[in-house]
C-alpha cells in the first residue's frame, strides 16, 4: 500500500515462512524482534532499495525512510504524527489480540505446507499441521470476535471525535495509521470469508465505518 501510494515502481518476491530468515539475513537485513528465546527474529515486509541498495524491515521503519528517501513522493508518516501512529497501533494490536487463538487455523489452511508447518510451529507449538487444520478453530469463536467488535466500537468513537464522515485517521488523509486497521481488518475478512460468521459479526461494526475503510484502501492493494 505504500509503495503504490507513493507511486513508487518495485517488483514482490514472495518468500515462505521458512525463507525469511535465511533471506533476510543473506541481504543484510536487521532482524525486527526478539524470540522468546532471546535469538533474533526477521519478518517481512522487507525491502530492497535498489538506489541505495539499502535493506529495511519492520513496516513503520519502512514508511519513515521512504518518506526521507522520497520527499517528491505523497508522506505516509505526517510531521509530528509518530506518536499518535504508535499509540493507535498498540491499541489496534491489543484489540486484535482478541481474535488471535480463534484465527490461527484459518491462517495455517490458507498457508502452502512449508509455511503452513513453520507457523503451526511458531504459533501453537506442533508440527502436525495437517492435523492442526481440522481441529476446530478455537472455543468461543463467537464471544472473541463480539469482543473484537466492541473494541472496534470503541476506537471507532474516537475517529468520530474528527467527524462521523471522516474515513481516516490524521486528517482524513491516508497515511500509515490507516495501513495497520486496513491491512489487518482486510486479512481478517480473507482468511475467514467475507461470507462467514465471523465476518458478519464485524462487517457493520460502527456503521460500516471499518468496511469503508478497507473498501478505500483497496484502491493501494494491487501487488506487482
Amino acid at each position: 500500500m505504500i509503495l503504490n501510494y507513493k507511486g513508487l515502481d518495485y517488483r514482490t518476491e514472495w518468500l515462505e515462512y521458512p525463507e525469511i530468515e535465511p533471506k533476510l539475513k543473506s541481504l543484510g537485513g536487521k532482524p525486527t524482534d526478539k524470540r522468546d528465546d532471546e535469538t533474533d527474529k526477521y519478518t517481512l515486509p522487507a525491502i530492497h532499495d535498489s538506489e541505495s541498495d539499502a535493506v529495511v524491515t519492520d513496516s513503520f521503519v519502512i514508511a519513515k525512510y521512504l518518506d526521507e528517501k522520497y520527499p517528491s513522493t505523497p508522506s505516509f508518516v505526517p510531521r509530528g504524527c509518530d506518536a499518535a501512529i504508535i499509540l493507535l497501533d498498540e491499541h489496534f494490536m491489543g484489540y486484535f489480540g482478541h481474535i488471535y487463538s480463534v484465527i490461527i487455523r484459518p491462517i495455517i489452511r490458507a498457508l502452502n505446507p512449508p509455511s503452513a508447518k513453520f507457523f503451526s510451529e511458531a504459533h501453537l507449538q506442533r508440527s502436525d499441521w495437517e492435523d492442526v487444520v481440522k481441529e476446530d478453530d478455537g472455543p468461543g469463536k463467537t464471544e472473541a470476535y463480539a469482543k473484537f467488535r466492541e473494541c472496534l466500537e470503541q476506537l471507532a468513537s474516537v475517529y468520530d471525535k474528527n467527524g462521523k464522515e471522516t474515513i481516516f485517521f490524521i486528517n482524513d488523509s491516508f497515511s500509515f495509521a490507516d495501513c495497520i486497521t486496513i491491512a489487518f481488518l482486510k486479512w481478517v475478512r480473507t482468511m475467514v470469508g467475507v461470507d462467514s460468521e465471523e465476518w458478519k459479526i464485524l462487517e457493520n461494526c460502527a456503521g460500516g465505518r471499518w468496511t469503508k475503510q478497507i473498501a478505500e484502501g483497496e484502491k493501494w492493494m494491487e501487488v506487482k
